[in-house]
């Protein structure tokens, strides 16, 4: 694959959605087909500010829990005038599992959109994303010496990965298999698309904090208490 005079082009195919990237769906997060109409014109509605959407909504849900009762200004404050005090270490059920629904949910949704579009019928959808605004100095390197065929794998991967999302961190043998595909998947987009990142560090820690293994978080907590407050 070789980009000439800055079009991309790929041996041996013909790549209509390069002339058409419009067409294109967005690479992690919900896509539709209907456009935005006033500010924003021709951006699609589902894809379009996704953090400034799902940022709120977390937000919403770490104030309603009790998530700063260990990490935070006021357990640090509480530390230092009772370094003696019992720290908590467990949470209600109901705020760790909102996270846990929430991920399988978004990436159901964003899945299911893009499998309506041209994720299933066009198979270097996800390869027409690496030239624009976005693209690094990572997803440049890609586009050019990756082989053809690894865009359509990595692109039916995802799809397959996100319509499958609640199957695949519901059962606990896919469980692990699907937070490491969900993290890995993020860091390339954070590595690929620029000013994406802060949207997969968002998604790598949600993932991480709702799925990783309990002994992970155990060791996480372990060492917290073996640093002594200021």
């Amino acid at each position: 694959m070789a980009l000439g005079r800055g079009v991309p082009r790929a041996r041996g195919h013909r790549l209509a959605a390069a002339a058409e990237p419009a067409r294109a769906a967005g690479v992690g997060g919900v896509v539709g087909r209907r456009r935005a109409r006033g500010r924003g014109a021709g951006a699609d509605r589902l894809s379009a500010f996704t953090v400034s959407k799902l940022a709120p909504v977390i937000a919403l849900a770490l104030c309603l829990s009790p998530s700063g009762a260990r990490y935070s200004v006021d357990a640090w404050r509480q530390a230092r005038r009772d370094p003696s005090a019992p720290r908590p270490e467990l949470v209600s059920g109901g705020c760790v599992l909102f996270f846990q629904v929430l991920l399988p949910v978004f990436y159901f949704a964003s899945g299911l959109a893009k499998a309506r579009g041209d994720w299933r019928t066009h198979p270097y959808v996800l390869w027409t994303h690496l030239h624009d605004s976005y693209q690094t100095t990572v997803s440049w390197f890609i586009a050019n010496h990756a082989p053809t065929w690894m865009w359509t794998v990595t692109q039916r991967a995802v799809l397959v990965f996100e319509c499958g999302a609640p199957l695949w961190f519901a059962l606990p043998w896919t469980r692990p298999f699907a937070l490491a595909f969900g993290v890995g998947m993020h860091l390339m987009i954070g590595l690929m698309f620029g000013p994406v990142i802060w949207f997969s560090l968002l998604m790598m820690t949600l993932l991480v904090a709702s799925y990783a293994p309990e002994r992970w978080l155990t060791r996480a907590l372990q060492l917290g208490r073996r640093l002594p407050p200021r």
